[in-house]
């Protein structure tokens, strides 16, 4: 039994209601013998099996876990701290500063959900931290000796390591 459909054929199987593209007798509700091309899959994704690797793009978000620290225009204080919970698993890849003038350091710090607030003593850049001595913004992507790995409800410190008249900031 066949039928055209947008000029290609397609062949159901009445005993079974499958559907064939290229296939006399389907064995799965849809079954294409051949490529299939589309800009989009829609569904749970556990049946989709032999996809060689590279072919599907992964589930990668591109955004910012931050925190502005604002004086107001005064100068802030070395000490300040906030607490950010992550609410996806994602991986730091680089770290921004911008002030309105001065210079700063910023250490970040990270535990998993469930631990304790995190401390110095959970520093993510190590000896490497975040800083701006010059302008008033500054981006860089080297993460060396970092902790860049970020699990969905770990919880950030920002820590106000060093500070010289500048005046606010967000970072990362």
């Amino acid at each position: 039994y066949d039928r055209q459909m947008n000029v290609y054929k397609y062949l159901p199987d009445l005993a079974s209601g499958n559907v064939g593209i290229g296939t006399k007798s389907p064995t799965s509700a849809l079954q294409v013998n051949g490529t299939v091309a589309a800009t989009v899959f829609s569904g749970s994704g556990a049946s989709l099996t032999n996809i060689p690797s590279g072919a599907l793009p992964t589930n990668n978000r591109v955004g910012s876990i931050g925190y502005v620290f604002d004086g107001a225009g005064s100068v802030l204080s070395t000490g300040r701290l906030a607490y950010y919970t992550v609410p996806f698993a994602c991986t730091t890849s680089a770290w921004n500063i911008t002030v309105d003038t001065g210079t700063a350091t910023v250490d970040l710090w990270k535990v998993t959900t469930g631990t304790a607030i995190p401390t110095v003593a959970n520093t993510i850049p190590g000896s490497a931290m975040p800083a701006i001595s010059s302008g008033t913004a500054i981006h860089s992507t080297t993460l060396t000796s970092w902790i860049t790995t970020v699990n969905a409800n770990d919880i950030f410190g920002f820590y106000l390591n060093a500070v010289a008249s500048a005046k606010g900031y967000p970072i990362l």
